[in-house]
C-alpha cells in the first residue's frame, strides 16, 4: 500500500471516529456540549481508545512500507554497482580482443610457396580453402582435419579464445544468482557480437563449425548465444562454408 493512501485512511478513520460520536451524542441524543473537564477527559479517553490502536497499526504499514523501498533501493544499486564492474571489465576485453586479433596471421601454401594473410585476409583465405576443398569433396571430419593441419600453432583458438572468454564473462557475471535475467545476457551477446570485427566472427563460426576446444564447445552448448547468433542470421552463413 502506498504511503499517501495509507494518510488518507487515518485522515479518514480520525474523521470518522469524531462524526461517530456526534452522531451518537450530538444527533441523536441531542447532548448539550458539555463544560465539564471530567466529560472532555471522558472524551479524549474515547477518542484516545479507539485511534491509537488504529493509528499504530498505520504507522507500522508505513515503517514496513519504508524498510521495503529502502531494500528495494539497495538491491537496485548493488546491481548498479555489478553492472558498472562487469561493463568495465567487457569493454576492456572487447578492446584487447580487437588489438589481438590485428596480429592473427595464417600461413598457406599456395603454387609451392609459403604466402602468410593477417587478420581480415587470414580468414579470407581460409574461407577461400575451405570452399575449395569442399569443391573437391572433402566432407567436415576431412576439413576438420585440414584446418588443423594449417593451425598448427593453435592460431585460430589463440584468436578466437578472447570471444569466448569474453562470453564467459556475461554468463557469470549477469547470472540469474547475481539479480540478472535472460534477456539482459542475451543484449550483451548481441552487443560482443556487433563491436567484434566480422572477419573475426567469421573465423568464430568456422571455429564452432570445424573445431573443438573447451572454450568452443562453450558456445555451442550456451543456448542463449546460438539463439542470439540466430536471430542475427549469421548462422546463415554457415550453410554456405
Amino acid at each position: 500500500m502506498k504511503p499517501v493512501k495509507i494518510i488518507f485512511i487515518a485522515f479518514s478513520v480520525v474523521a470518522l471516529t469524531w462524526f461517530s460520536y456526534w452522531l451518537n451524542f450530538g444527533f441523536f441524543l441531542k447532548y448539550e456540549i458539555s463544560n465539564s473537564q471530567e466529560h472532555w477527559g471522558q472524551l479524549g479517553d474515547f477518542l484516545g481508545g479507539i485511534l491509537n490502536p488504529i493509528l499504530t497499526f498505520l504507522t507500522i504499514l508505513i515503517l514496513i512500507q519504508s524498510l521495503s523501498l529502502q531494500k528495494n533501493e539497495i538491491e537496485k544499486n548493488k546491481k548498479y554497482e555489478k553492472m558498472k564492474s562487469f561493463e568495465t571489465h567487457f569493454f576492456n576485453m572487447i578492446e584487447s580482443q580487437k588489438k589481438l586479433f590485428d596480429i592473427f596471421q595464417l600461413s598457406f601454401e599456395k603454387d609451392g610457396s609459403i604466402s602468410i594473410e593477417r587478420s581480415g585476409a587470414a580468414v579470407a583465405a581460409l574461407e577461400d580453402e575451405i570452399l575449395n576443398l569442399k569443391g573437391l569433396g572433402f566432407n567436415q571430419a576431412q576439413l576438420s582435419e585440414e584446418i588443423n593441419e594449417t593451425d598448427k600453432e593453435d592460431k585460430i583458438y589463440s584468436a578466437v579464445r578472447t570471444f569466448c572468454v569474453i562470453a564467459k564473462l556475461i554468463d557469470k557475471k549477469l547470472s540469474n544468482e547475481n539479480g540478472f535475467t535472460e534477456f539482459e545476457r542475451k543484449e550483451y551477446y548481441e552487443v560482443l557480437i556487433n563491436y567484434t570485427d566480422f572477419s573475426l566472427v567469421r573465423l568464430i563460426l568456422l571455429a564452432l563449425k570445424y573445431t573443438s576446444s573447451a572454450q568452443i564447445d562453450f558456445l555451442k552448448h550456451n543456448l542463449e548465444f546460438m539463439d542470439v547468433l540466430s536471430k542475427l542470421g549469421v548462422l546463415e552463413y554457415l550453410d554456405d562454408m
